[in-house]
């Protein structure tokens, strides 16, 4: 993130050794430590936060797709055939009610 060198890191620390003084420093670069720690974490779940976020769209886009290509099916394929089934059915009826029975013949002869 900061391009910073050995020199630049070395620089600053005889700066705050002169500014904070050699008592106070261990202090000092502890909480700029804690500091620091804080800030990564804070970051960190800030992106795993927009990473669920993304994959939760994600899914729902898939859902959406799986949905619209059911759908799809279901007009293009089901549909026809469930047609195709009660036509079907119905010719059978008809074809049933025309046909003559065992029962019938017996009685139309008898």
């Amino acid at each position: 993130m900061f391009d910073v060198g050995l020199w630049e890191v070395a620089l600053l620390l005889v700066i705050a050794m002169i500014v904070v003084g050699p008592d106070r420093l261990p202090k000092l670069a502890t909480s700029i430590g804690r500091f620091t720690g804080k800030i990564r974490r804070m970051a960190q779940t800030i992106q795993r936060d927009i990473d669920r976020q993304i994959a939760l769209e994600d899914q729902q886009k898939i859902r959406e797709s799986v949905e619209s290509v059911r759908q799809q099916l279901n007009q293009d394929v089901m549909q026809p055939l469930s047609q195709e089934a009660s036509q079907a059915d119905t010719g059978q009826e008809a074809g049933a009610a025309a046909t003559p029975t065992a029962e019938n013949t017996e009685k139309d002869n008898g």
